[in-house]
């Protein structure tokens, strides 16, 4: 019973490995492995030949948001017609393996009963295995139709190390060997001061060259030549038109949405013509919305600015009132006074005969303001000598307090100094009585100077902190 059981779950193991082989060659066929050679530089003179891995690696950084592709009718019955191959293949495997299976049990079973139930089995398997082969054969060469299927693609792996593969001599004995769907090939030749540069896409399954593009590049300027190659390359590896559609807004924190989608990132592609409504905001920025067609074959850019949501009115007064108000220099009138709403930043001044100048630097508020100032009596002085003065009275402080501090570094490490070497001579048991009178002698004139200097160093600190205050006064 035991022996029974143990051939059955062969015969079964057997069956679903099959169908695990077939589901991963399926599998296998799904995603499209794309890859890139060198250019063929034998034309090109040898300064031009650092191009020919140059050009493909940018052309291939410049079509990364290539991702997938629609095959043709062509292609997809090249396709088809490899997986009936394989499934012919596999089936024809499993229906020879299910007879050696099922001779094996007739010839090596010795026990009648036992014989005949595993035989019973394994002539299951054997039927189930030439229903598999009939059902493939039937299928070979029909005509498939169904929805147009869509394919993702994926670089060769070595790509990913930064390899390219050589020139190559047979490209379809290439894509074998490498596993390869597609591969953009090409030549590089010398036309004048400029390079010629050639790319060809040729695609495995159906043996044939499904785009080849010419482009002109001088030898300083790759980009531009790759630039002109991205269209029309892109176009035929996607195996269909498309369009990206590309906005860019002014702020640049602004927020980018498309009525109808949950998320928008610039440079998505479409491959069908779209209606679009763009929704643009930034905080402070009044909101745009602005219709965008979108056509395979173009691609939309959209450059947006936004601009500065309007301020609302902002009033100013004064005690005493009637000073003349200057913004930015311009005089527009006296207080109390209302004007109108402005956008960045502006500065207000205020003058009155008899009292000292205010002004102050102001910017623009969406809720609108109100500034008040209190004039002072002049005191003779102008704003801009009693601005310079107060300026000059902080650094000339502050330069005095940096000044004092390394007297008061010195001085303490002096002191700590010779505290130390008195306090350890003593430890030592030193008794030389001129010794010690000349370490302690030494230790209270460093101790004076320190705390002397220390004194200084904050008197000067104080002074430096009030010159800042009557600067900072002097502002406003």
């Amino acid at each position: 019973m035991w022996h029974r059981t143990r051939r059955a779950r062969l015969i079964g193991s057997f069956l679903i490995l099959t169908v695990v082989r077939m589901a991963a060659a399926q599998e296998a066929r799904e995603t499209l492995t794309v890859g890139w050679a060198k250019l063929d530089a034998a034309e090109a003179p040898a300064e031009y030949r650092y191009a020919a891995s140059a050009l493909p690696r940018l052309l291939m950084a410049a079509l990364a948001f290539v991702n997938e592709r629609t095959p043709s009718t062509v292609e997809t019955a090249a396709a088809a017609e490899l997986s009936d191959v394989a499934a012919v293949t596999l089936s024809r495997d499993a229906l020879a393996a299910a007879v050696r299976k099922r001779d094996l049990v007739a010839l090596a079973t010795e026990d009648p009963a036992r014989r005949a139930y595993e035989l019973a089995s394994a002539e299951k398997a054997v039927a189930t295995a030439r229903k598999a082969l009939d059902a493939a054969l039937s299928a070979e060469g029909g005509v498939k139709a169904g929805p147009e299927t869509v394919r993702p693609l994926k670089p060769w792996a070595e790509h990913a190390s930064g390899l390219l593969l050589e020139v190559p001599a047979d490209i379809a004995e290439t894509c074998a060997d490498r596993k390869l769907d597609l591969i953009f090939h090409g030549r590089l030749r010398s036309a004048g001061t400029f390079m010629a540069v050639d790319f060809s896409l040729y695609v495995a399954s159906t043996g044939q060259t499904v785009w080849r593009g010419t482009e002109y590049a001088a030898p300083d300027d790759l980009e531009s030549a790759v630039a002109a190659f991205v269209r029309p390359a892109a176009t035929a590896l996607f195996g269909r038109p498309y369009a990206r559609l590309s906005i860019s807004a002014d702020p640049p924190d602004a927020a980018v949405q498309l009525a109808g989608f949950d998320s928008f990132q610039s440079g998505q592609v479409y491959f069908e013509p779209a209606e679009l409504l763009a929704n643009v905001s930034a905080s402070g920025y009044q909101r745009r919305s602005i219709p965008i067609s979108v056509v395979p074959g173009t691609d939309a850019v959209l450059d947006v600015s936004l601009e500065l949501k309007p301020s609302e009115p902002v009033t100013i007064t004064s005690d005493p009132a009637g000073a003349t108000v200057y913004v930015d220099a311009y005089p527009v009138g006296t207080t109390p006074l209302e004007l109108p709403g402005f956008s960045g930043s502006r500065v207000i001044r205020l003058v009155a005969p008899g009292m000292a100048e205010a002004q102050m630097a102001v910017r623009g508020a969406n809720e609108g303001s109100a500034l008040s100032f209190q004039l002072k009596e002049s005191d003779g002085v102008p704003y801009r000598e009693r601005f310079n003065a107060a300026k000059d009275d902080f650094y000339a402080s502050l330069g005095w307090f940096v000044l004092s501090l390394p007297v008061s570094v010195l001085s303490y490490g002096a002191f700590r100094m010779y505290f130390d070497a008195e306090s350890a001579a003593v430890a030592s048991g030193i008794s030389d009585a001129a010794t010690i009178q000349s370490f302690e002698t030494r230790y209270w004139t460093a101790q004076t100077l320190f705390w002397v200097s220390a004194a200084a160093s904050a008197g000067l600190a104080v002074k430096a902190a009030l010159s800042l205050v009557r600067y900072i006064n002097a502002s406003e």
